[in-house]
């Protein structure tokens, strides 16, 4: 196997990263992969958090990770594998301006599957950045390089993938594209991992599953001020509510772990409710019934056509970001919500397939199928640009 792609990524890498992006499939289809982790180096305010263990690419055959901890050895790395093909999973942004920079300066041929995402998308919910951070220092650095700068270290890609009709001119946007950039029309990567599951048997046993955002403790949310939790008072009244979704609906919860959660801090907090990971659209494909706040693993649920609560404690309910990420999925997708424990044994918990066809449709994937086919597509635009 001679033929290798190279993935950047600008967050840690963990174990997950390749069940989520199905990276086996690329061993399928002829290639080797080099992960690249430049989160050390981009993103050092992150990677301080940093408690689970990377990714231990021995275990995969065909499969290299590769952290660089400062710009000298990411200058190396792009130095010594200008010649192959790379893989971005995001865009030219104030964080990732010097990765662009380095890609324009070896002249690096790239594809940015960014666009493949099932996310809500980044301007859904208006007014979610406070006055005070508007005017941070960071933040207005940030907004004088998307703004202005940005357009003086422009390197497009090879070509776009995305996963919708409604994300082609935004993406087309974001990477500054031209109108005659290849277009790629894929489904996001967790339609892909939906397509591969298998259904969570739990011994045959009817369960609910709560798709774990780790919001005490993730990494993107301690950094910001404006949205920590108190984690003691959090995880008292998510069990709360989990006492009473047992009664009402006669099964236990498990817990979806978040792919960034440390396990140790995981068992603390959860006490004696399953904690299962790297299982999170097995486990959905499996629920009689979806418990979210907002996270993305919630359109896991949209492509079952499963049921979601939508649980905001007083915790989230305290800070507006949470409760507004909240209330736009429960807008959106006709998801029933509850403020208080109790709440739940009053709910007539039904789907609005309409609502829920309609994400699919706009989010997803350009249509419903169950052919998974992500990788051999890309692989095939990067052959036939060759």
């Amino acid at each position: 196997m001679n033929k290798e792609l190279v993935i950047l990524q600008v967050t840690p890498v963990f174990e997950t990263f390749v069940k989520k992006w199905c990276i086996d499939e690329i061993s399928e289809n002829g290639y080797s992969t080099i992960i690249l982790d430049a989160s050390p180096a981009i993103r050092p305010d992150l990677n301080k958090y940093l408690k689970q263990e990377r990714l231990n690419s021995d275990k995969y055959e065909g499969i290299e990770l590769v952290v660089v901890n400062d710009y000298k050895e990411l200058d190396d790395f792009f130095k010594e594998n200008s010649e192959k093909f790379f893989i971005t999973m995001f865009y030219n942004d104030n964080h990732t301006k010097y990765i662009y920079y380095l890609l324009k300066s070896f002249k690096i041929q790239y594809g940015n599957l960014s666009g493949i995402s099932s996310e809500l998308g980044i301007d859904d919910v208006e007014g979610e950045i406070s006055l005070k951070k508007r005017l941070s220092p960071g933040h207005l650095v940030g907004a004088l390089y998307n703004r202005f700068f940005r357009k003086f270290n422009n390197y497009p890609p090879q070509f776009l993938a995305v996963s919708s009709k409604q994300k082609e001119e935004f993406q087309k946007k974001v990477n500054m594209c031209s109108d005659d950039v290849r277009i790629v029309r894929l489904h996001s990567y967790d339609y892909e991992n939906f397509l591969r599951a298998e259904p969570y048997k739990n011994d045959g046993k009817p369960y609910c599953v709560f798709l774990d955002p780790y919001i005490p403790f993730h990494p993107d949310l301690v950094i910001d001020a404006d949205r920590k939790i108190d984690s003691k008072k959090y995880y008292f009244e998510m069990k709360e509510y989990f006492k009473c979704i047992s009664n009402a609906y006669n099964c236990e919860v498990i817990v979806a772990s978040h792919p960034r959660a440390d396990e140790s801090i995981q068992k603390r907090n959860w006490g004696d409710y399953k904690v299962v990971y790297s299982k999170t659209a097995e486990l959905v494909k499996g629920a009689v019934l979806v418990l979210s706040h907002f996270s993305n693993s919630t359109a896991l649920a949209v492509m079952s056509y499963k049921p979601v609560v939508v649980i905001v404690n007083d915790e989230l309910q305290r800070v507006d970001y949470f409760y507004r990420r909240c209330k736009k999925y429960v807008d959106l997708l006709s998801f029933k919500m509850v403020l208080k424990p109790e709440d739940v044994r009053e709910l007539n918990v039904d789907i609005n397939r309409a609502a829920y066809k309609q994400f699919i449709d706009e989010r997803i994937t350009y249509e419903e199928h169950d052919n998974p086919c992500f990788w051999r597509k890309i692989i095939d635009q990067i052959e036939g640009g060759n």
